[in-house]
């Protein structure tokens, strides 16, 4: 029989880099308490700021602070991250060699004498498979070209997140000055009403003037009230993008300096069209992904040469030692690899057209967001020309009326005037920013984020 130290020797062998399963079990109780324990004074957060070195805001956040922020408690860019950790390791498994093989095969021959040789048989086999034609060269390959997929998409959530805080952003400062803006109008328009009520009383305008003045005031107070709405609604949005409570961002001032950075920037279609063509991480990862098919046809072409099989083997019989050398290899005799080869090549042509559509989407997105951006554009323009027109009616009613040569409401009709135009140069402003976040977006211009603010 097969001595036990070879046998133990060989069971040690076999189980010495085995891997032993940990559980790792998620409480829902206990996940919940820690997502809405979240602020934005984590210590881990203040490690992730100092990693990127970055300072953590001490008081007032802006855009870039909130979004290096998000990328570190976001929970989609999260899990993108971790599907690249899972694709990453199919690398090991791509690069590894296969494993020899043992095989053991007693026997006994009864017809042996008793005062013979020993009746015990030992065969021993040692099948040693080697790969020909650079297969795990390709098979390396391809799946160094799917962990570029996954890492470009963890680009593409970030791209998606980011625009989520800035609209976000944008949504808010919007928000907070139109209440401010409301307020005015508010004051202008209770005014309005009160001098019309007197001159009703003194018979000098009518009851529909009146009832008109009234029915606009309480309209601009349900304008007021929903923009406060809006602005705790949008403030829910940020933390929604963040991946933290509410509450985190009612404990921060928020700084829209960095939003209106862009606000004069000549910005060309044909630059941005160029950008997105070649740079966007979807077309990236369509790239990667053309690339990873090309390894897989490769693949399949070099799996038409077998591999080759070397068994050196020994054999105990009764009492003989015998030695052996043996070479085998697949007999391409039914098949020479056609299917999958043909599989292989008409998935590469699926990704090549895969790719030109993503670069159609592509630019067809920078084109939609660069229109809706320049006539944004044009309506911030004549926003502001109106609003000037109407300040300065104001400011000049306001001059004439120290000499009392026009009436008390005329003036306050300005006012509101004035106020209407400003609130409708916010909306013109507001639609901008938007349409200029959804160009960014759509440019996906790699200097904006940097791969290691998101990785």
């Amino acid at each position: 029989m097969l001595p036990k130290p070879i046998l133990l020797g060989g069971l040690a062998l076999a189980l010495s880099g085995c891997v032993h399963y940990e559980a790792q079990p998620i409480s829902p109780a206990a996940t919940a308490r820690e997502r809405q324990a979240r602020t934005l004074a984590d210590d881990g957060l203040t490690t992730f700021f100092t990693d990127h070195h970055t300072p953590l805001p001490a008081a007032r956040w802006e855009l870039s602070d909130l979004t290096l922020a998000a990328f570190y408690f976001n929970p989609e860019l999260e899990i993108a991250r971790t599907h690249w950790a899972t694709i990453t390791a199919g690398e090991i498994t791509a690069q590894e060699r296969p494993n020899p093989a043992l095989g053991i095969s007693p026997g006994l021959n009864t017809s042996t004498p008793s005062n013979g040789p020993s009746a015990w048989i030992l065969g021993l086999n040692i099948d040693f498979p080697i790969e020909t034609a650079g297969k795990r060269s390709h098979r390396l390959t391809h799946s160094r070209q799917l962990s570029a997929i996954s890492r470009l998409a963890i680009a593409s959530v970030a791209w998606q997140t980011r625009l989520a805080v800035r609209r976000a952003m944008v949504e808010i400062e919007a928000a907070e000055t139109e209440v401010d803006l409301r307020a005015e109008q508010l004051a202008a328009e209770t005014k309005a009403v009160a001098i019309l009520e007197a001159r009703f009383n003194a018979g000098e305008s009518t009851a529909n003037e009146v009832s008109r003045e009234r029915i606009a005031l309480a309209q601009t107070q349900l304008a007021a009230n929903a923009a406060q709405q809006r602005a705790a609604i949008n403030r829910s949005a940020l933390a929604a993008a963040l991946g933290v409570p509410t509450s985190a961002i009612d404990t921060i001032s928020l700084s829209f300096d960095q939003l209106h950075l862009a606000d004069s920037a000549d910005i060309e279609l044909s630059a941005a069209c160029n950008q997105a063509l070649t740079t966007r991480a979807d077309v990236l990862a369509a790239l990667a992904d053309y690339a990873a098919s090309e390894a897989a046809l490769q693949l399949a072409v070099a799996r038409q040469y077998p591999d080759i099989h070397l068994g050196p083997g020994y054999e105990f019989d009764q009492g003989d030692h015998k030695w052996s050398l043996g070479f085998g290899w697949e007999l391409p005799v039914f098949h020479r690899q056609q299917g999958p080869i043909a599989e292989a090549a008409a998935q590469r042509s699926e990704s090549a057209a895969r790719f030109n559509a993503v670069q159609a989407r592509a630019l067809a997105e920078v084109e939609q967001a660069f229109a809706s951006y320049r006539a944004a554009q044009s309506n911030v323009i004549t926003a502001d020309t109106i609003t000037a027109s109407a300040t300065q009616q104001k400011h000049r009613l306001d001059a004439i009326y120290a000499t009392g040569e026009v009436p008390v409401h005329a003036v306050y009709a300005a006012a509101v005037e004035s106020a209407s135009a400003r609130l409708a140069q916010l909306e013109a402003h507001t639609a901008f920013q938007l349409a200029l976040s959804d160009l960014e977006a759509a440019v996906q211009n790699p200097s904006t984020l940097n791969a290691r603010s998101w990785e």
